[in-house]
């Protein structure tokens, strides 16, 4: 993308660096989550954590600041250039807060507890991971206060995924739709529906490798770009655009109950269709991918529970 104005096409030049960082950022997550071997755990923790601080230092740059802090004060510049601007100098405003030792410590803690909680997931010991979470937990809690709120602590973390989302507001969501969904559940319940009984095929084995065929399958008949776009296998499915033109997703196969591995796998793709959509201009920009964390789960659930459930109970 180049603009118009200098002082924007400054700003996107000097942004390269740090894209390139989040970029090797994302694919060394994806690799740590897939392929990586158990024992590289240690080194993956340092070196995930110095990226995230060499980013960190690019982004509170001086320079960098003093030509976002100058954009701000144009008169004339697009909607599109509005954005960058707004990205970034919310981005700035918190890093700026948080020291770099918390950002280091987030980063450890976060790779040496996945791996912990991976284990204690397949031995069903989750004390084991007991300690990770409570220092997580910890950092966190340091981190909101570096970041400051207004009404409630979680606010400052809501904002990270949903921008100016607060508790508040989702206590209004909830006190309306928690009532009414239990209305609905008791319903179901009342009336015997046959989706509140234990289904046989919840219990019955299944052949990995033929459900991964019926999993690819059904990418292809969703008409997924396999040269944009990759599945492969992670104790959690997740999904990790690298950049528009590569996202990729991953399922589990647990065995038994197929459908968990199929719902899964039109899960991520909800994701990662929402990531292949958009518009090519804005890669490597600070406005690259999906708007917020709601918007991409509106799109995966949309995929999961209204397009991939019709089409199980209608034929």
């Amino acid at each position: 993308m180049r603009c118009e104005n200098p002082v924007m096409n400054q700003i996107l030049d000097a942004y390269k660096p740090m894209w390139s960082l989040n970029h090797a950022i994302s694919l060394m997550g994806w690799d740590f989550e897939t392929y990586m071997p158990r024992k590289g755990m240690e080194e993956r923790g340092v070196a995930d954590s110095q990226l995230r601080m060499l980013h960190k230092d690019l982004l509170l740059n001086k320079d960098f600041v003093g030509l976002v802090e100058s954009a701000k004060k144009l008169g004339n510049l697009s909607d599109l250039e509005k954005g960058i601007i707004r990205v970034l100098n919310r981005e700035i405003t918190k890093q700026i807060k948080i020291p770099k030792d918390l950002t280091e410590a987030e980063s450890l803690e976060r790779i040496r507890g996945n791996m912990v909680w991976r284990e204690a997931r397949e031995k069903s010991d989750f004390m084991m991971y007991a300690p990770h979470l409570k220092k997580m937990i910890e950092i966190k809690k340091q981190i909101v206060e570096k970041i400051g709120y207004e009404r409630h602590p979680y606010d400052a973390l809501l904002d990270q995924f949903e921008e100016e989302l607060t508790v508040d507001d989702l206590d209004k969501v909830f006190s309306v739709l928690t009532s009414r969904t239990q209305k609905i559940l008791k319903k179901l319940v009342d009336s015997g529906s046959p989706f509140c009984k234990e289904n046989k095929l919840e219990k019955s084995k299944y052949d990995i490798q033929k459900v991964d065929e019926l999993n690819h399958d059904i990418l292809t008949l969703l008409q997924y770009d396999m040269e944009r776009f990759r599945m492969d296998v992670s104790t959690h499915p997740f999904t990790e655009a690298m950049d528009l033109n590569d996202v990729r997703i991953t399922t589990r196969y647990e065995g038994a109950d197929f459908k968990k591995s199929i719902s899964s796998t039109i899960h991520e793709a909800g994701h990662a269709l929402y990531n292949l959509q958009c518009d090519q201009s804005l890669s490597v920009t600070p406005l690259e991918g999906g708007s917020s964390l709601a918007l991409h789960e509106s799109q995966s659930r949309f995929w999961e529970n209204i397009v991939a459930e019709a089409c199980l109970l209608f034929n």
